[in-house]
């Protein structure tokens, strides 16, 4: 499950106020165990020869230190500090579980650090081989995309060390934020609505395995996408290709906030090859009347895409389902004769190429700031899916059940502007780890009932809240 998003919301004034704090401490070693302004959040993929991590991007946001930071933290640690930790004080003997608890010090399962520049943004990871695995952040100070490998002992720069900041690959527009990586292509979106080159917005892309990852430096390509920034990536509905090799599906949010240009856009892709065929793409405004599209997320089948929005504040779901393209403009037919609905103009070939339906299906409330959306995979008891989907918002974490269409379930007490969602298995449930923004810490949701999203439940905050907190 991979995570899409946006970046989180916050005053002008606010940033204003941040940005003074850089003339006091400016060049001071950012911490390296502990988190500034986390924006992006990943769990690594599974591999027996390296130990799950938990990926956490510092944004470094009040540019109170030289830069920002991507952590990486041992995943099965943080789960046994939460485990061993003492009870919350505010809990009665009777019910210790009744709040979360407290784990300030997390460095016994801090692993690494790169520094990788000023306002990171998401975080993706590719398996390159057995034993080495490859993460990627944009990276918005310098337009760029940051690679750092990973192996059973250490995080280190693609290209060697752990100062990352000069040796990323160029991004040629502003505010790089979105990643996602599938069958090792990378894509990476821009989030910047004021910014858009006179040339229009793009989605930058690279093979996760290029040899200028390990030689620092290097240019992303780009795939045009119009007048419009990205809000959010997704990659999905992966099936065979006709020679047996697998095809995925590339959808990205059109961020803009102009009334009457809300985009969606999706093209099909291949290993190596960036861009499969057309790029499909339809304005829902009309369907929607919104604006200000954020984080993107696709349907365990396939047949839908979840996309929140900030105007209004809400959960879009998105048909997406292939329809034939019939060759039957122009047809010109003797008196009487009758075309089957459906079929094509007689004497031409056959429907070739399928075009997404686009259409809206639903458009349910949202509690305010929608913002990183994910889906979780269910199964009903005959076997078909029924996915919930869960999406973070200015205070907590809101539960879509996509059986009716209804929010049901919501969790705050996070610690404030939750940014990203990392998920795994647990037991019969997920385990839900978000950083917040605000505080500096990572709230952990233990949700064991996937069929009773309301029992979704906060069981820890970890980390020390940030200096700059608010």
């Amino acid at each position: 499950m991979s995570p899409t998003s946006s970046f989180p919301v916050l005053p002008v004034a606010l940033a204003l106020l941040f940005a003074g704090c850089a003339r006091s401490e400016d060049g001071a070693p950012p911490p390296l165990g502990s988190l500034q302004f986390p924006t992006g959040i990943a769990i690594t993929p599974e591999d027996p020869t390296v130990p799950t991590r938990l990926l956490v991007v510092s944004s470094n946001f009040d540019l109170r230190f030289r830069s920002g930071v991507l952590h990486a933290f041992d995943l099965a640690t943080l789960d046994r500090l939460i485990e061993e930790a003492p009870p919350n004080p505010a809990c009665p003997a009777a019910n210790p579980s009744c709040a979360p608890v407290n784990v300030p010090d997390i460095t016994s399962a801090f692993v690494g650090a790169v520094e990788i520049g000023d306002y990171g943004g998401q975080v993706a990871v590719a398996q390159l081989a057995p034993g080495l695995q490859r993460a990627f952040v944009p990276v918005r100070g310098s337009n760029s995309v940051v690679a750092a490998d990973l192996d059973a002992s250490r995080l280190a720069c693609s290209f060697g060390g752990t100062l990352c900041v000069t040796g990323g690959a160029s991004f040629p527009r502003p505010d790089p934020y979105s990643i996602v990586v599938s069958l090792g292509n990378l894509y990476v979106g821009h989030f910047s609505t004021t910014r858009i080159s006179p040339t229009g917005g793009v989605i930058g892309t690279a093979k996760a395995d290029a040899h200028f990852w390990s030689l620092g430096g290097g240019a992303l390509q780009t795939i045009d996408v119009g007048n419009t920034a990205i809000g959010g990536l997704a990659a999905g509905g992966c099936r065979p290709g006709a020679d047996g090799a697998p095809i995925c599906t590339l959808y990205a949010s059109g961020r803009s906030m102009d009334a009457g240009n809300q985009q969606v856009f999706l093209f099909d892709f291949q290993a190596g090859v960036p861009i499969l065929g057309p790029l499909f793409s339809r304005n829902l405004a009309p369907q929607e009347n919104g604006a200000d599209s954020r984080g993107i997320a696709v349907s365990s089948d396939a047949a839908d895409v979840f996309l929140a929005t900030h105007f209004p504040a809400a959960l879009a779901v998105i048909d997406v389902t292939r329809i034939p393209s019939l060759p039957t403009d122009g047809c010109i037919l003797p008196e009487g004769t009758v075309v089957p609905p459906g079929a094509a103009c007689p004497e031409l070939p056959p429907a070739t190429g399928e075009t997404p339906r686009f259409a809206t299906a639903d458009q349910i409330p949202s509690p305010i700031g929608p913002n990183s959306v994910v889906t979780i995979p269910r199964t009903l008891p005959d076997g078909s899916p029924s996915d919930l989907v869960a999406v973070t918002t200015t205070d907590g974490i809101a539960f879509f059940d996509m059986r009716v269409g209804v929010l049901a379930g919501f969790v705050t007490g996070l610690g404030g502007t939750p940014s990203e969602l990392a998920v795994r298995p647990n037991g019969a449930g997920v385990r839900i780890y978000t950083p917040s923004f605000s505080q500096g810490t990572i709230g952990v949701v233990d949700l064991l009932e996937l069929f009773r999203p309301e029992s979704a439940r906060v069981v820890a905050r970890l980390g020390r809240v940030q200096e700059g907190a608010f």
